[in-house]
């Protein structure tokens, strides 16, 4: 929504780019197509070490201080990540926020030997074009209501002890096991590019969004 004119006005004021941010814009056609290629792949995510928890309101209770002590562990080294208090934290992030996101592309891998959160990702449908002004929304009531079903695809991380794994793949891939069937579109949002979070998107034809940080 920023002005096509702010990065060359940003420039001439001598500020320069940091860091570069891109939103990816998948269609649902071409996803059936690209995960047919890739069936035995598919395959092999129920055959992963790692217990699948969909996330909503009771498995949010269950795992929040994990899920706490993972976002600070997993995105603690980014450049712009600042960490809050868990006080804080539970203020934005808690069962209602669970209530909004797609229990169906939203997961914890967890490590069945350890217990430990491996992987994570936070999808939930573009409720926008709802309007809702009196109330935050919820999957369960207002995901049937949307017109147009658009997933966004807002946090994707893979913790540091289990990298180099192809767990961002795997998120991938469990997020599209029920894309098809739900949604029209899919949005991943602001991941910096170069970042490993862009390997979600691997291989699919997507339309690119680029954002900088002066």
């Amino acid at each position: 929504v920023n002005p096509l004119y702010y990065p060359e006005f940003l420039d001439k004021l001598g500020f320069k780019v940091k860091s570069v941010f891109e939103s990816r814009h998948v269609d649902k056609e071409k996803v059936p197509h690209f995960y047919a290629d890739k069936k035995p792949f598919l395959e092999r995510v129920s055959q992963l070490p790692f217990k699948f928890v969909p996330l909503n309101k009771q498995s949010w209770i269950t795992y929040e201080n994990d899920i706490y002590d993972f976002i600070n562990e997993t995105f603690g080294g980014n450049s712009a990540y600042q960490p809050i208090p868990k006080e804080e934290f539970n203020l934005l992030y808690n069962e209602v926020f669970a209530e909004k996101l797609c229990p169906h592309s939203s997961v914890l891998f967890v490590d069945q030997a350890a217990g430990k959160i491996a992987a994570l990702s936070f999808c939930q449908p573009n409720y926008s074009s709802l309007k809702l002004e009196s109330r935050q929304p919820t999957f369960i009531q207002d995901f049937q209501k949307l017109e147009k079903k658009i997933l966004l695809i807002k946090t994707i991380g893979v913790h540091p002890q289990y990298r180099n794994r192809n767990l961002m793949s795997y998120l991938g891939a469990y997020a599209m096991l029920s894309f098809e069937k739900l949604y029209d579109e899919a949005i991943f949002c602001l991941m910096r590019s170069g970042n490993v979070s862009t390997n979600f998107t691997r291989g699919l034809p997507y339309k690119a969004a680029r954002y900088a940080l002066y």
